[in-house]
């Protein structure tokens, strides 16, 4: 009886994982007016919404970006505007505050019902509309994709100067758990994709999530071998994780790159004086 039970506490916690597993990532919408992204992390959602074309760079004199913390409700979910800082649109806290969105929930789609953007976007902006649910498989998926992180990815970095790592990461951490390691070969996809992962990365360096961030960049110098930052990137996550005959090797890679370009005075003294250090170069 009792190894019955511990098999039943077992199955329960495994499938409570695997559920809550289930439960983070992100799904993408297309609209005749522009794209969404709808991001589930442990339960708690949120939306991006770019209004002013659907395909990456083709945005109109309209281009509108709107970001929302959500709550699920019958149907669908409510939530209230939250800061964003983009090339189309920025708005801060004040302007966001009592702002809301309503989002009507439905199989294949979700209906943006009303937006409170008066003050945020120009009044031609488009954001009520209805947003098809792109699949994975489907070919305008890494478009979509492309468009919205690089979205994320100048919010991102605004935060990120100002001291908000932490938010920084998460403003990115469903796209980068969500791309496809092969669209930082795809011609496409590759200079939006990679900067975008290369940055996060850097963010989860300077959050002490080194491990993860040595992940992140082997794939992106996998694609891009001749990327100098990324290569300063690695050598500085190895640095600090003791990996020092590793993170010399790149930062000598770095190095060289960087020669090779003729901007010298852009080298960190420190690559300079770790190389000299422990390799006599």
């Amino acid at each position: 009886m009792k190894t019955a039970t511990k098999c039943l506490i077992f199955f329960s916690t495994f499938c409570f994982s695997v559920i809550t597993m289930g439960r983070d990532g992100l799904s993408l919408y297309t609209s005749s007016s522009g794209s969404a992204a709808i991001k589930n992390m442990n339960g708690s959602h949120s939306i991006l919404i770019f209004a002013g074309g659907n395909k990456p760079g083709q945005a109109t004199s309209g281009g509108c970006v709107v970001s929302a913390s959500l709550w699920a409700v019958k149907g669908g979910f409510e939530g209230r505007l939250i800061p964003v800082s983009t090339e189309f649109n920025s708005y801060d806290e004040d302007q966001a505050q009592g702002k809301k969105i309503s989002i009507e929930e439905r199989v294949g789609s979700i209906i943006v019902n009303d937006v409170d953007f008066v003050g945020i976007c120009s009044l031609d902006s488009d954001l009520i509309n209805v947003y098809e649910k792109i699949n994975v498989d489907d070919k305008k998926y890494k478009y979509v994709f492309s468009e919205m992180i690089d979205v994320a990815h100048s919010d991102a970095l605004v935060l990120f100067r100002r001291g908000r790592v932490v938010d920084a990461i998460e403003k990115l951490s469903s796209f980068a758990n969500g791309y496809d390691v092969a669209w930082l070969a795809d011609k496409d996809l590759a200079g939006v994709v990679i900067s975008a992962i290369n940055d996060y990365a850097y963010f989860l360096q300077k959050n002490n999530e080194v491990m993860a961030s040595v992940e992140y960049l082997k794939k992106i110098l996998n694609a891009e071998p001749g990327r100098a930052v990324a290569w300063l990137n690695l050598a500085d996550s190895n640095w600090m994780i003791g990996k020092k005959d590793e993170a010399i090797k790149q930062y000598v890679e770095y190095k060289d790159i960087v020669l090779a370009k003729d901007e010298r005075s852009k080298i960190p003294s420190r690559v300079i004086k770790r190389i000299s250090k422990y390799s006599g170069n």
